[in-house]
């Protein structure tokens, strides 16, 4: 299968993520929030926000899911 997408890539981009370096979804947001909390982390219909936006933006949301009642989620291990 062709990757037509990675050419659209900016530079320094990789292709693949190495999940091994990471023990969750949730721990390699944050490590990405950390390293790159002023550059865009997303863009769409004009409007773009850093990943520290994308950082506050998700834990509000999450604070809000509390608000109304549901549960943190649990870790799971496979």
């Amino acid at each position: 299968m062709d990757k037509i997408w990675l050419k659209s890539y900016p530079p320094g981009v990789p292709a693949e993520v190495d999940y091994r370096q990471h023990k969750s979804i949730g721990d390699l947001f944050e490590a990405s929030v950390a390293k790159f909390r002023d550059r865009p982390a997303y863009h769409n219909m004009g409007k773009t926000i850093s990943f520290g936006e994308l950082d506050r933006l998700s834990r509000a949301f999450g604070a809000w899911l509390q608000a109304k009642g549901m549960a943190k989620a649990r870790a799971w291990r496979s």
